[in-house]
């Protein structure tokens, strides 16, 4: 009874009127560091198994000079890597995604890319672990993977190609909390413990 959990809320305004650049192929997308436990090998391994002339990965975030050898390991001409991008320019950089993919080995809480895919109606394909598992629903706003298995990655990666339809029907069930509504259920939480530390104080 102490303890209340409360998703944060977002300022859609930023995502309003994003429009999907139109795309031959099917584009998957990764945001984030390019760290071992993001599973960016994993997604790399998993892309060089797709056939280039139907999708593309995009690739954003900083290349460590120690860990260039991720650029030896795309043996697929349809993975590119783009660096870090300005947050700014974050509508920009999802009008041109169609699939984010989100494929971490560790447990993360909230990812804020996920809330941002969703905010631009973009699907999600993610590890079912943690709390990327409870944001992505499978089927519905996305699809979840056995975490660090390549193959099943492929596999969820390729429903996407193979139905492409699936993107705009999980994209109609992308719902992010607005900031407004969070601070007025905090709002209405707040006066409620308000309101019952008042009884227990006329009680004694």
């Amino acid at each position: 009874d102490k303890i209340i959990y409360m998703d944060y809320g977002f300022n859609k305004d930023l995502f309003n009127g994003i429009k999907r650049n139109p795309s031959i192929k099917i584009r998957f997308g990764f945001l984030g560091r390019l760290v071992p436990v993001k599973g960016i090998s994993l997604l790399i391994d998993a892309f060089n198994e797709i056939d280039h002339s139907k999708a593309e990965l995009t690739i954003y975030g900083k290349l460590p000079s120690s860990h260039m050898f991720l650029k030896e390991r795309c043996l697929n001409s349809g993975i590119n890597f783009k660096g870090c991008y300005n947050y700014k320019e974050i509508s920009k950089v999802l009008s041109n995604i169609d699939v984010l993919v989100t494929p971490s080995i560790w447990f993360e809480n909230s990812p804020l890319v996920i809330h941002e895919a969703f905010l631009a109606k973009i699907p999600v394909i993610t590890s079912n672990l943690g709390g990327m598992a409870e944001l992505v629903i499978h089927e519905k706003n996305g699809l979840l993977f056995e975490p660090g298995n390549v193959e099943d990655l492929t596999e969820k990666i390729n429903i996407f190609i193979k139905n492409p339809k699936l993107i705009e029907k999980y994209s109609q069930e992308t719902y992010v909390r607005s900031i407004q509504k969070d601070a007025k259920e905090i709002e209405k939480l707040y006066f409620k413990l308000l309101e019952k530390k008042e009884v227990q104080l006329i009680a004694h």
